[in-house]
């Protein structure tokens, strides 16, 4: 969550400015990294109480390269 969150924090100016999006975009991908971030965690805590923690700990940093793959070759916001 805090590699995400650098990530979002550093790259976004770049990013929206080379896609030639707004203002609006990059509080809305802001926020929407936050939300999601924020609704996900009890069901991650959950799960770690429920299954092996190494084997959703893999999962989970799957999926923020997956997300992290396709957001990098997005060619517009």
């Amino acid at each position: 969550a805090i590699l995400a969150g650098t990530v979002v924090a550093n790259a976004l100016p770049r990013i929206i400015a080379d896609l030639g999006a707004s203002q609006s975009s990059y509080t809305w991908v802001v926020t929407s990294e936050l939300l999601a971030m924020t609704a996900t965690v009890p069901l991650w805590g959950k799960l770690a109480d429920l299954f092996n923690q190494k084997l959703l700990l893999q999962l989970s940093l799957g999926l923020f390269v997956v997300g992290s793959l396709v957001a990098g070759f997005s060619q517009d916001v």
